[in-house]
């Protein structure tokens, strides 16, 4: 076997942790999300609501709900996109459902206002570690 064999075997092996580590740290149900805004305490402010609930688990797991009022299907994944890069680069405390609901009267909101929001909201809720 040559080297570039053996390296793209290990390119496919990182690739395939990376989404299932993922996987674990997503609100996928909608048992999940109705649970958190139910029992949960919840903040807004103008671009977007926070739901938060302790969960029993060593891992804080995010869900973003994402209306059509917000836009097309374009707009609505590059939103998502950002919030997930908020949430990977944002410390946030161990064992906590969270789940993110963007306004509608928001359009096309860019990456300092979500992450000045998602700060904002985080901070009041002390989900911050």
């Amino acid at each position: 076997m040559n080297s570039i064999g053996s390296s793209e075997n290990f390119l496919d092996q990182s690739v395939k942790y990376s989404h299932s580590a993922n996987r674990d740290k997503r609100l996928r149900k909608t048992s999940e999300f109705y649970k958190v805004r139910q029992r949960g305490n919840s903040l807004s402010d103008r671009l977007l609501v926070m739901s938060v609930m302790q969960n029993q688990l060593d891992v804080t797991r995010f869900g973003f709900s994402i209306g059509k009022r917000v836009g097309n299907s374009v707009l609505r994944n590059k939103v998502k996109r950002r919030l997930r890069d908020i949430v990977h680069h944002t410390s946030i405390c161990k064992g906590w459902d969270v789940v993110v609901t963007v306004r509608s009267g928001s359009s096309d909101p860019n990456f300092k206002k979500l992450n000045g929001s998602f700060n904002y909201l985080s901070n009041r809720l002390n989900i911050l570690g």
